[in-house]
């Protein structure tokens, strides 16, 4: 896979870009535990890769440290794979060798991924403006219910609406997944959570020429 160019934070930004500084930034790329079929998903992902790359590229022009990638193993007997500090000369090996996913129920990752964050903080190690999760799924979890009451729950740990945000980046057309993500994005508050910090958009919908702006709508929609 060759190297995608995108413009770091040399072009014109029409929002306050210091908010997305000063913030960490996490992906997890996770081939869902559907029991149902969904058509062409192979080829869906093959065809997100390049806006993977991107968004990816946009988290480490502001994540100076480096990103961490949490990818799933492909024996499910090993897990997460857990990937820290990661800048741009490994990104795309990274993401390359993933091209398809492994299958594993994302919400595990988000689980280890928020208790990190937690620990962090009570040490003192988080970044001033917190951080930022994006979730690239291609089908919902095998709990809904237990998506739900891990978010409302991380919503009443927070200092302040912007400090952590969960972008799910949906790959493919599953309709059924789709209404719950968009559920999660529009009515967190019905489920008891302190703030709305989730926003859902599909991957084939992403502006690729404005990636800033996505990340932006994570953080304030």
């Amino acid at each position: 896979m060759t190297h995608t160019s995108i413009p770091c934070l040399e072009e014109q930004i029409s929002f306050p870009l210091s908010s997305l500084q000063a913030k960490d930034y996490t992906l997890i790329l996770s081939h869902a535990l559907v029991a149902y079929p969904v058509p062409h998903l192979s080829e869906e992902w093959q065809q997100a890769q390049k806006t993977i790359q991107i968004l990816s590229q946009s988290c480490i022009c502001l994540d100076l440290d480096g990103i961490t990638v949490y990818l799933a193993g492909h024996n499910p007997a090993t897990g997460w794979k857990t990937h820290r500090n990661i800048s741009s000369e490994h990104l795309v090996d990274l993401i390359a060798q993933t091209s398809v996913p492994a299958s594993l129920d994302f919400v595990s990752a988000l689980e280890i991924a928020l208790k990190d964050y937690f620990e962090r903080k009570a040490a003192g190690k988080t970044q001033v403006n917190g951080e930022m999760f994006l979730v690239v799924v291609d089908g919902e979890p095998c709990d809904r219910e237990r998506l739900i009451h891990l978010i409302v729950e991380t919503t009443h740990r927070l200092g302040h609406p912007l400090e952590l945000a969960i972008g799910l980046v949906q790959v493919g057309d599953d309709s059924v997944s789709q209404g719950f993500f968009q559920a999660l994005d529009d009515d967190l508050y019905l489920a008891g959570a302190a703030y709305d910090i989730v926003h859902t958009q599909k991957v084939a919908s992403l502006d690729l020429s404005d990636p800033f702006a996505f990340l932006w709508t994570v953080l304030t929609d």
